[in-house]
């Protein structure tokens, strides 16, 4: 038994949510799997509402989506699930800032 667990119980549960085990109906799927599943979800659901519309609303949509994401998982995520997660948070933290700037600009020119 490894000196971080206290008991067997607490190391095989640890373990089971680290790593996939097999269930009756099959397999059980990891957290990064459903974030992915989920962000997926998320997207193609921006895309139905944005439509046609301005590529801008659906950067920031998808900027959102990514925030509440890493919010509800973020007590169930490994440290490197994170800062995956907060790699591409910045990347749109990053475009949100440039449209948002853009914004402005375009509003005190006018």
């Amino acid at each position: 038994m490894d000196k971080r667990y206290k008991t067997q119980w607490e190391e095989n549960y640890v373990l089971s949510l680290l790593h996939k085990k097999k269930t009756k109906r099959g397999e059980k799927l990891l957290i990064s799997e459903k974030i992915t599943i989920f962000l997926a979800i998320w997207i193609i659901i921006v895309l139905f509402i944005t439509g046609d519309g301005n590529i801008e609303i659906f950067l920031i949509l998808i900027f959102i989506g990514l925030l509440i994401g890493k919010e509800l998982t973020d007590r169930y995520t490994s440290v490197h699930l994170r800062r995956r997660m907060n790699m591409f948070i910045f990347f749109f933290l990053i475009i949100f800032i440039t449209i948002i700037g853009e914004k402005i600009i375009k509003i005190l020119n006018s």
